[in-house]
């Protein structure tokens, strides 16, 4: 087997090599095998390398798969429409996917924007001083990201999926991490976490959502005020009232209507503190006169303030007033009651309107 050396521009037939290097820029049009290949230079493959040393010193855009046994990047490595298969990887500096990268010992201290990783080892740490290896400015990110196949951030660190044994992350943004044992520190981001093992998440971190045994037992929002009902739905599937289906639609349907009103759609009535209890028609909300809310019939375990609802409510004491489209059931009213049908309570402080019958314990 013959030595392929490229110092000025060519380039690489398919076949089979001792060596591979690449010192200027050069192009390899089919499939070819090493015993090891070193890219100082600008390396174009749109064939399928197998070798057992990969070393990128400089840049290397890959059309085709990579299989090695062990794999340096100390400068930029591109994966488009192509994956990588290696028993370890090294990265100091660049490396993004836009498919698979399988592994088993992955270590990135540069900067990474990866679709999916494999292996058994994995630690991401962003480092800041690759981020000179872009050599573009950080404000020309769509040049970036056409160049690269997948969005970079010169803050950060990108993984779409990982699925592993264990996991150390650190300053690293991901969708979803499926992984025995993790450990997240400096400013990770996490959709979603699935774990069964030890979980180490410092206070710098957030993880949105938790999975343990196919169970969600973790939902973090930024909007505190939601979090009773966010609760509420978690302790239904807890108690196998609900399946995980409904839960998960229940959440997003939560965190609809929160992003709504986030993005200044105002609803119709002061945040008073006060308890509402309404209707949505998919994305609808109903009017209080509408003839579906006339069905609605809630329970509420406990005493309120101000009550308003758009059917029919059983609740303990009411501080203020109590409004409903339907039947009101009570305790004492310290206010007024107005009740589109019947209204059965105990003392009442205020006066009673109602459509129906008026019942007063004594």
């Amino acid at each position: 087997m013959k030595n392929e050396q490229i110092q000025g521009i060519g380039s690489i037939e398919s076949g089979e090599y001792e060596s591979i290097n690449i010192e200027g820029i050069a192009k390899l049009k089919g499939d070819a095998k090493a015993g090891n290949v070193l890219v100082e230079g600008m390396f174009k493959s749109k064939g399928r390398i197998e070798t057992k040393d990969l070393n990128i010193q400089g840049v290397h855009r890959a059309f085709g798969d990579i299989k090695a046994k062990d794999v340096m990047i100390e400068g930029v490595l591109k994966l488009r429409r192509a994956s990588l298969l290696a028993d370890k990887i090294n990265c100091r500096g660049i490396i993004t996917c836009t498919d698979e990268i399988s592994t088993d010992e992955l270590q990135i201290e540069g900067i990474c924007s990866l679709k999916r990783v494999v292996g058994d080892k994995i630690n991401i740490h962003y480092h800041q001083g690759a981020k000179d290896q872009l050599k573009m400015p950080s404000n020309m990110s769509a040049l970036i990201k056409s160049y690269f196949g997948r969005k970079i951030d010169p803050s950060k660190c990108l993984v779409d999926e990982v699925e592993c044994t264990y996991l150390t992350a650190a300053n690293t943004v991901f969708k979803t991490i499926r992984a025995q044992e993790v450990i997240l520190k400096d400013h990770c981001i996490v959709d979603e976490l699935y774990s069964d093992g030890d979980v180490q998440i410092d206070k710098t971190c957030v993880v949105k959502k938790t999975i343990r045994a196919g169970k969600i037992v973790q939902v973090k929002e930024d909007d505190q005020m939601a979090n009773p009902t966010l609760v509420k739905v978690l302790d239904l599937y807890k108690e196998n009232r609900i399946s995980v289906d409904e839960a998960e639609k229940m959440l997003s349907a939560i965190g609809s209507i929160k992003e709504s009103i986030s993005h200044g759609i105002s609803l119709p009535w002061d945040d008073d503190k006060n308890l509402r209890i309404v209707a949505f028609l998919g994305h609808n909300l109903l009017e209080k006169s509408a003839p579906e809310c006339q069905n609605i019939e809630v329970v509420y375990t406990g005493d309120v303030n101000h009550i308003e609802s758009y059917g029919s409510i059983t609740c303990g004491d009411i501080r203020g007033h109590a409004t409903a489209g339907s039947s009101i059931t009570c305790g004492d009213v310290g206010g007024n009651i107005t009740a589109g049908s019947s209204v059965h309570s105990k003392d009442v402080g205020g006066k009673i309107t109602a459509g129906g019958g008026v019942h007063i314990e004594k």
